[in-house]
């Protein structure tokens, strides 16, 4: 990382007065108190009240700047419609204007879960500090735990929101967008969850059982629990406040972001979700991946190592990315959406909502020898400060750009990339033919800001930027020049995207004047440069054996390989590894059912091979009580296996085998 980059880094964190060291400090001794309960007392009473110590500890702080509003009934409370004119400085009907208050303040709400949703802790704690708009930005975190201190699961998601929280309400003046901090509760699935499944899973088999003996009564009895398919077994508390929130609310949400268990293990940003039913756990939910990218930005340019895909559990955001996207609105996109269906009572705005999770091999599961989560060992000894700094750093850059905070222009240098493609591009429709036009420039064609709206990123050109208005004429083809600073293996991948002045002879390309367009985190460079340009541009890229670049303190080259045919054949292997575990990320319950029926198979045909020897025959029988549970153990063992590791490691890779193939197909860099 250069200084200049490392410069800018430091300007965008939430407080620059405060190194991410020194708030880490203060979160592992928040995490070490906040992981505590007194005698006798139980894990879901004791992080309650913590939540309440702490809304008491914000009143006496941020005295007549905190104001507590209750729940039951939410929107139609006069007490809380004027709290929330008093915080916007709305005045009121047939008074005076006066003029806004700078100062912030916060709205504290609790939520009481319904008893249908209670699986842990029967609050949800809304803390709102309303900003210069009413867009609003959303960090949750769910405060119980289950079965342990769950100083992990999820003490560091809670302390994180609250010192978030305390640092709007030290600043001087309020946030440019309203900030929403969601402590959300009966995230875990508590006995309640964990007991639904069981009786799921306990009826379809005595289902089976009984129509494979004709008791077709006790068939339909098992049967009869086929519901509790779509019963939610955990993340019930942000569930509830998403269904509290009317379309209009919901379409102020510009933004969500879940932070969960992140004390422990490398950064996992997830490009799909699981739901929190029984049926939702095999159909992953899509992400946004314009805010997955943003945040990926985020980890990349912090130099931080981060997965993409998570093999099973969820977490909040997942209430968020439901919203539009049931069962009943799928329905009534086909059917027109008739009044009795009663789809998109919310709207069909989507919420981009994305998640930070740490985690590493066995983390996750009791079962695994060193696993802590929902066991006594999740400790505040076991929270490091190293993901919990890599979270801070990708949430301080998340608030810099939603909040319109510029985006840094050019983060690598010309002589830090190492992969190169040339491109010829022409945008038709620009002029007659032989007249010159001058063209508003694009605004993705120089340094631009990021915005979020509902479903996309917007750019807006960096009004300073001299080259905003470009003169080309029709007959004239633009030049752009991507380049790649891959290094696979940390995963820490960024493309450039610059515009150049170019003259090609005998199959060697002389570039000059780069001047940077974009950058960004796409795997391929073509993919990156094909986002920037509008549908309905042309591009073309060009075969050259050598690049030449000009830079400002020499001269850059790039080369195609010797060899012609072998890295063709290469790329092509990898481009097709990594279509099918792209698809195996997609449909996690294909890939996981799929791989537990090849193993049945497999272990099927290896054993009536083995019956053929007369001696294995005897000897698995004579021993049969032991050998046919072995057996099964065994075979249940490398199904773990490969739902557990394998598969996600598999999937995760994809992005490793698409870089490759796209590498092997770019001219790479060479000593001059």
């Amino acid at each position: 990382m250069t200084g200049r980059v490392e410069q800018w880094l430091h300007g965008s964190e939430r407080t620059p007065a405060r190194t991410v060291d020194e708030r880490v400090a203060e979160l592992l001794e928040a995490v070490r108190r906040g992981a505590q309960r007194d005698a006798g007392e139980s894990w879901d009473a004791a992080s309650e009240r913590h939540a309440e110590e702490f809304i008491a500890s914000l009143c006496a702080r941020f005295a007549g700047r905190a104001f507590e509003v209750c729940w039951p009934p939410a929107h139609d409370q006069p007490e809380k419609m004027l709290l929330q004119s008093l915080a916007y400085a709305e005045p009121r009907s047939g008074a005076a204007p006066e003029p806004p208050e700078r100062e912030p303040v916060v709205l504290v709400e609790r939520q009481r879960l319904r008893a249908l949703a209670r699986r842990t802790t029967g609050y949800n704690y809304v803390f709102t500090v309303p900003g210069d708009a009413r867009e609003r930005l959303v960090l949750v975190a769910h405060y119980d735990t289950w079965r342990g201190p769950g100083a992990d699961d999820n003490t560091t998601g809670e302390e994180i929101l609250k010192q978030y929280l305390i640092e709007d309400l030290r600043a001087p003046t309020r946030p440019p967008l309203t900030h929403v901090y969601i402590l959300a509760g009966s995230e875990e699935c508590g006995l309640i969850g964990f007991a639904s499944q069981v009786v799921l899973g306990l009826a379809l088999g005595m289902a089976n059982v009984a129509l494979a003996h004709g008791l077709y009564a006790i068939t339909a009895l098992g049967l009869a629990m086929v519901p509790l398919a779509g019963f939610r077994f955990g993340v019930s508390g942000s569930r509830e406040y998403v269904g509290s929130l009317s379309a209009a609310e919901l379409a102020l949400v510009k933004s969500v972001i879940a932070v969960d268990s992140v004390g422990e293990g490398r950064m996992y940003i997830p490009e799909t979700a699981l739901g929190a039913s029984f049926v939702g756990a095999f159909f992953p939910y899509p992400g946004y991946e314009q805010l997955n990218q943003l945040l990926q930005e985020g980890a990349h340019l912090h130099g931080i190592k981060y997965n993409t895909f998570i093999a099973g559990g969820t977490t909040d955001h997942i209430s968020f990315l439901e919203v539009g996207r049931g069962l009943r609105d799928r329905l009534g996109n086909l059917l027109g959406c008739p009044r009795w269906l009663g789809c998109h009572r919310q709207g069909k705005r989507r919420i981009p909502a994305a998640a930070l999770v740490a985690l590493l091999p066995g983390k996750a599961s009791p079962l695994v020898f060193g696993g802590k989560i929902h066991t006594p060992h999740d400790t505040a000894d076991r929270v490091y400060p190293k993901p919990l700094g890599e979270a801070l750093r990708i949430i301080d850059y998340w608030l810099h750009l939603m909040q319109g905070g510029p985006r840094i222009a050019e983060p690598r240098g010309l002589d830090e990339y190492h992969y190169a493609q040339l491109f010829r591009v022409r945008r038709p429709g620009s002029a007659a033919a032989g007249e010159p036009r001058v063209r508003e420039a694009d605004p993705s064609d120089e340094r631009r800001r990021i915005h979020f709206d509902a479903a996309a990123r917007v750019r807006e050109a960096d009004p300073s930027d001299e080259r905003r208005r470009i003169h080309f004429d029709a007959a004239e083809d633009e030049h752009w020049l991507a380049l790649k600073d891959a290094v696979e293996p940390n995963r820490r991948n960024l493309n450039g995207l610059y515009r150049v002045d170019v003259s090609i002879a005998d199959g060697v390309a002389r570039c000059q004047r780069p001047r940077i367009a974009a950058w960004g985190v796409d795997t391929r460079l073509a993919g990156e440069l094909a986002g920037q340009l509008p549908p309905e541009a042309v591009r073309e890229r060009l075969p050259v054996r050598r690049l030449e670049l000009a830079a400002g303190d020499g001269l850059i080259a790039f080369e195609s390989r010797r060899r012609v045919v072998w890295p063709v054949v290469e790329a092509a292997a990898h481009d097709a590894v990594g279509a099918l575990e792209r698809f195996m990320g997609a449909n996690t319950f294909l890939a996981f059912f799929g791989a537990a029926y090849l193993l049945a198979k497999g272990v099927e045909a290896a054993l009536a091979l083995a019956f053929r020897w007369p001696a294995f025959q005897e000897q698995f029988f004579r021993y049969f009580a032991l050998t046919l549970p072995l057996t099964i153990v065994l075979q249940l063992g490398v199904v773990v296996w490969l739902v557990g590791k394998k598969i996600p490691t598999l999937i995760d890779n994809a992005y490793r085998h698409l870089n490759k193939a796209d590498n092997l197909r770019s001219l790479r860099r060479v000593r001059i």
